[in-house]
């Protein structure tokens, strides 16, 4: 019997915890990514947060949420 580890997620995939969310009526941008938040946060980078806000903090319409590719090499 071989000492096989089944994956972690489906197919051996972790999700992404990099989004980009961009507002359709007032054209907002914003990057986040998921984990637990830092007090001293680079302001030119990715937000990190623990949940992903679900409305555009300008204009309060519903994001459009995409995932970005986790680049990262462990």
């Amino acid at each position: 019997m071989s000492s096989f580890l089944p994956p972690f997620f489906p197919f051996g995939r972790r999700p992404s915890p990099f989004y980009h969310c961009q507002c359709p009526n007032c054209g907002f941008q914003e990057g986040y990514e998921l984990g637990t938040p830092v007090e001293d946060d680079d302001p030119d980078g990715l937000k990190i947060v623990e949940k992903i806000p679900d409305v555009c903090p300008k204009c309060g319409a519903k994001w459009k949420k995409t995932h970005m590719p986790d680049l990262r090499k462990f």
